[in-house]
């Protein structure tokens, strides 16, 4: 079918036009105009944080001291350690803690207390077994600065202290029967004041203890009660 001009030109119009939009180009042959950019994208969002691991294991302890060149134990003359008041050697703090001398002082004390306890009107029973509970465990800083004496010691507390502290406990307890084991008490200790020497005395048999005649306290209601 024949075409007009008319409709032959719209259709080179058109085709023209169809041209332009696909290939960019101007009437002339330049380069059409580049369109704007598009809006950029919003930033995606934060990925969520992992759970924490778990926890190491704890640290090794640290290493103990090495002994000397020639395999021996530190120089307690020497070995220095710092404390708040000054640097001390271990031959110091061992020179300073309590012997048996020391140790003996309360020990006295704990046994007059524990008599006047029984002797206060009514017997004040739960005092002397604080007592001579007291004197057991002062006696356990003897065993472990004099372990030289610990063997003798243990054997006194369970052959007098045990019974004497038994008697303070029982469900009737009588002045008599705790009379009896602080008597008997008294005499192991001075058996083994005796029989113990050092350097300085080849006995000590000169200290003889007995029982108390007064109180080393004066404000102190050995009945006690509130």
């Amino acid at each position: 079918m024949k075409r007009s001009g008319r409709s032959v030109r719209r259709l080179l119009s058109v085709t023209f036009l169809a041209a332009v939009m696909v290939t960019g180009c101007g009437s002339d042959g330049s380069n059409g105009m580049v369109g704007p950019a598009g809006p950029e994208g919003p930033a995606g969002s934060a990925g969520v944080t992992g759970p924490a691991g778990p926890a190491g294991p704890a640290g090794a302890m640290g290493a103990q001291g090495l002994p000397g060149a020639d395999g021996s134990t530190l120089d307690p003359a020497t070995f220095t350690i710092t404390t708040p008041h000054g640097d001390m050697t271990l031959q110091t703090l061992a020179e300073i803690q309590p012997g048996l001398g020391t140790v003996m002082i309360e020990y006295g004390i704990r046994m007059n207390n524990a008599w006047q306890a029984v002797h206060a009107t009514p017997p004040n029973w739960d005092m002397a077994n604080y007592q001579v509970k007291e004197a057991r465990e002062i006696q356990e800083v003897g065993e472990f600065t004099r372990p030289g004496r610990a063997a003798a010691l243990v054997s006194f507390e369970d052959t007098f202290l045990v019974p004497l502290q038994d008697d303070t406990t029982v469900a009737s307890p009588s002045v008599a029967a705790f009379e009896a084991d602080y008597d008997a008490a008294l005499g192991g200790c001075n058996a083994c004041h005796a029989a113990s020497s050092d350097g300085s005395f080849s006995s000590y048999g000169f200290v003889k203890v007995i029982r108390p005649t007064g109180s080393h306290y004066q404000n102190i209601d050995w009945a006690g009660g509130l």
